[in-house]
């Protein structure tokens, strides 16, 4: 039984590590695309000034 134990803890815990690293992965890629989206609406906005 502590064999199977170990085993299905090490699989739930690569299971989370890997849930994790996608959790991480997409809030940077959010946080960079919300910095890009802001970036082009500065920008827009620039150019609407100078005309």
């Amino acid at each position: 039984m502590p064999g199977q134990l170990i085993e299905l803890t090490g699989g739930a815990l690569i299971m989370l590590a890997v849930l994790i690293w996608i959790a991480v992965l997409s809030v940077r890629a959010a946080i960079r695309d919300h910095r890009h989206r802001t970036s082009i609406k500065k920008e827009e906005v620039a150019r609407k000034a100078r005309l």
